[in-house]
């Protein structure tokens, strides 16, 4: 049975647009450069002897029962950023508010959780949202952990 803390683990040290498959309590990672040998066939010279072996395996594991990890992607973070305005009080919801939605919001937003104190608070709130998010998908995949 897999440790909640090693789904955990995989899921936030996936880049975007990779893949991680689960098999047999073990993750296979792809990064998105490789993602593309899955399907079709192409010239491998541009890969190392390492990657080679990892695409052959996962594509030996396609063939059996896996799961793959929800992507980064799905974890909205922006919606997430907008979700927790709404537990703030209305003097740090209004100055966060503009910070949301302006060109590198996320930046500006994580400085002024920084600058009203609350950066802690909103790490508690996203990590909370990330479990939550997580044991839904263990439980919809019928994924059992510890």
């Amino acid at each position: 049975m897999l440790s909640f803390k090693t789904i955990m683990e995989a899921f936030e040290n996936q880049e975007s647009h990779g893949l991680t498959l689960l098999y047999d309590q073990d993750f296979y990672y792809l990064r998105p450069e490789l993602v593309k040998y899955l399907d079709e066939v192409f010239d491998y010279e541009d890969i190392s002897n390492d990657e080679k072996v990892l695409l052959t395996r996962v594509r030996q594991i396609q063939k059996k029962k896996h799961y793959y990890l929800p992507s980064t992607n799905e974890f909205d973070e922006f919606k997430l950023a907008v979700d927790f305005l709404y537990t703030l009080d209305k003097k740090d919801y209004d100055y966060l508010n503009g910070m949301v939605h302006d060109h590198g919001s996320f930046k500006h937003f994580k400085e002024g959780c920084m600058h009203l104190g609350i950066y802690e608070t909103w790490l508690i709130y996203k990590e909370e949202k990330l479990i939550s998010f997580l044991i839904d998908w263990c439980e919809d995949k019928g994924i059992s952990y510890l």
